[in-house]
């Protein structure tokens, strides 16, 4: 970044600087709430899930505090010149749209509703129109030629939770007249089709969540598959196992049996 003193260079490292330490601390409640799930520890995962719901704003606020102390007068009518910096400084960040969402509420909460367009805040995002590098695989894709049963055996070997299945047979059956019942055209016509799987594992209370959609020739449909551990016997060398519902949430079900999670935007 630029070393230049301008109240745009300023603004923009501060920006940067507040959302590098917001998704750090994020990644860290991640940490803790995958490591609470594997050792049961369900009421350090409650407080985990509150402060982590609380983290977004409570950064926000702690970045427009500093901005108003850091810069006194600011003009809503500097920060085109802002956002077009802040944009070209995301071209080799590994999160640049949730940099542009931090961006957004930071403006927001200092400035009128009537500067909010894309002059001023990232109404169309930049960053869905360039290619961006991540350390992270986010999505694993998988192809389906005929053997669902096979493809999510994989999907199921594939996911990173830190125990094993009690019987992922079992489970992948229960999960497959699930979506079958669902979703009909998947035992009438559906032979080739795509899952996408995102990598990362949700967790929060007493259960992951592994989120993900089906990819069919006409539409897509997303899912959440919960997965929960039970207790085996105590004479089993693993104390712990993971079991997976056999309740595969489409968006097409009810409003009363979805989850309070947070919404994907897949790309």
């Amino acid at each position: 970044m630029s070393t230049t003193d301008t109240q745009p260079t300023r603004l923009v490292e501060h920006i940067l600087a507040a959302f590098d330490q917001h998704y750090q601390i994020f990644r860290s409640y991640c940490t803790r709430a995958h490591q609470g799930f594997l050792s049961a520890q369900w009421l350090e995962m409650q407080a985990i899930h509150h402060d982590r719901v609380d983290l977004y704003d409570a950064q926000v606020d702690l970045c427009v505090s500093s901005l108003r102390e850091l810069e006194d007068g600011l003009d809503p009518q500097n920060w085109q010149g802002v956002k077009s910096l802040f944009s070209e400084q995301l071209r080799n960040h590994p999160q640049p749209d949730l940099a542009e969402t931090f961006f957004n509420s930071v403006f927001c909460r200092l400035f009128d509703r009537r500067y909010y367009n894309n002059e001023y805040i990232f109404v169309e995002s930049d960053a869905l129109w360039r290619h961006y590098e991540t350390d992270e695989k986010l999505v694993r894709r998988y192809s389906v030629n005929g053997n669902l049963e096979t493809t999510l055996l994989q999907l199921l070997n594939d996911v990173d939770i830190g125990l094993p299945f009690e019987n992922a047979t079992r489970d992948v059956r229960h999960l497959i007249q699930r979506f079958r019942g669902q979703e009909p055209e998947l035992a009438r016509t559906a032979t080739t089709y795509s899952i996408d799987l995102i990598t990362a594992p949700f967790f929060r209370n007493k259960a992951c969540y592994l989120i993900g959609r089906l990819n069919l020739a006409n539409r897509t449909l997303p899912f959440i598959v919960p997965v929960s551990t039970m207790k085996l016997a105590t004479s089993s060398p693993t104390p712990c196992c993971l079991t997976a519902m056999p309740w595969p949430l489409f968006s097409v079900l009810p409003a009363r049996t979805s989850l309070s999670i947070p919404v994907v935007q897949w790309p």
